[in-house]
């Protein structure tokens, strides 16, 4: 949960003030606009343990115009 979420068109690694960001609620969910570039996700806390994540980065490269829903946390995708 509280991870900044961007999708980084540019491949800056920047979340830039044009490209789509959030914040992942208390679940780790999201929901957020893109075009083509990276969904980048970084920091947060890991929702079980609530140990902060100041050295977490999670990227994915996105390949279309679309709505992305992460629903299950992007931490249950790294344990």
């Amino acid at each position: 949960s509280g991870a900044k979420v961007f999708v980084d068109e540019d491949d800056s690694w920047v979340a830039d003030a044009d490209e789509s960001t959030t914040i992942s609620d208390n679940d780790g969910a999201f929901t957020i606009k893109y075009t083509k570039g990276n969904l980048v996700s970084i920091g947060g806390t890991d929702v079980d343990s609530q140990t902060p994540l100041d050295r977490l980065l999670y990227v994915h490269k996105l390949t279309s115009h679309s709505d992305f829903k992460e629903t299950g946390g992007l931490i249950a995708l790294l344990t």
